[in-house]
């Protein structure tokens, strides 16, 4: 949720995420008629803004995992290799 609620891109006065409120997987807030369609227009962009930065966050994981895991695979084929160069001797 934070993600979505950190400072979007864009907004107004009127339509700011601060003015939201999220309960589970509900939104609420409340408006003038008349900017109902602004509202809309708006949240939708924080909605997308906050998916590409949840997608950013999960990738940037998914990398660190990856890197991690490489780390490990090197350090335990030099473990092998030291092994194996031990039992020679």
């Amino acid at each position: 949720m934070h993600f979505f609620q950190d400072f979007p891109k864009e907004f107004t006065t009127i339509a700011h995420p601060k003015f939201v409120d999220i309960e589970l997987n509900a939104l609420y807030f409340t408006s003038e008629q008349a900017r109902f369609a602004e509202w809309l227009h708006y949240i939708q962009r924080w909605i997308d803004d906050a998916n590409a930065k949840y997608r950013e966050y999960v990738e940037g994981l998914r990398r660190k995992q990856d890197e991690k895991a490489r780390a490990e695979r090197e350090r335990q084929h030099l473990i092998n290799d030291a092994t194996e160069k031990l039992r020679g001797l």
